[in-house]
């Protein structure tokens, strides 16, 4: 499935003027320059999460700035930042969070005021407050899949191609088995049915 969190990410910094770009190494092996690009940010699961820390060591060794994110970061961001390479966890939801690091990276606000993040200043681990994620989920762009190999996503249902989409965030459930409360909060938020219906259209027509 095409990892709509980086779509997502992805989306929101198109928005504000950005040029992000999207690589998912679950279908593709291409190499990459990490010096061409000012910040280059990694999206982790627990069994992803040491294949996160090859690139960030790769693009530390490199002088490029890293933020990691994910599930697996979110709850571990310690561990991530003590490994040297990882120079920002981003908590949770990360479109705004990233977009208000980028904000700090290019002088316009301090790092203590971009909430969700978790960094290291003079050797102790530093972790601002906890973003608010986004409540109107209809405000956030549609995921920008056209930076994605959508041609290489090739899951089927009943020999039909087959896509996911996602239509609400958080729950108000908090079970001990999942994380899913923790990492998108208790409330549980949805998109309007118009706004999943131009999602839907835009697949149909588009992929």
């Amino acid at each position: 499935m095409p990892p709509l969190g980086l779509a997502y990410i992805a989306s929101v910094l198109k928005e504000a003027g950005h040029s992000p770009e999207i690589l998912d190494l679950d279908v593709t092996r291409k190499r990459v320059d990490f010096t061409a690009y000012d910040l280059v940010g990694i999206s982790a699961l627990t069994p992803t999460y040491p294949r996160a820390l090859t690139i960030a060591q790769a693009c530390a060794r490199r002088g490029v700035p890293v933020a990691l994110g994910g599930y697996h970061p979110t709850f571990m961001d310690g561990e991530a930042l003590e490994t040297g390479w990882v120079n920002y966890v981003v908590r949770g939801e990360g479109e705004y969070v990233l977009l208000d690091l980028l904000d700090y990276l290019r002088g316009k606000k301090p790092v203590e005021r971009v909430a969700g993040i978790s960094y290291r200043k003079n050797g102790e681990i530093k972790r601002n407050e906890a973003a608010l994620p986004a409540a109107d989920l209809d405000s956030v762009p549609l995921p920008a899949r056209e930076l994605l190999e959508m041609e290489k996503y090739n899951a089927t249902l009943n020999e039909s191609r087959m896509t996911s989409v996602i239509t609400s965030r958080g729950c108000p459930f908090n079970c001990h088995f999942c994380s899913s409360s923790r990492f998108g909060g208790k409330k549980w938020r949805s998109r309007s049915a118009e706004s999943v219906l131009d999602e839907l259209w835009d697949l149909k027509e588009n992929y």
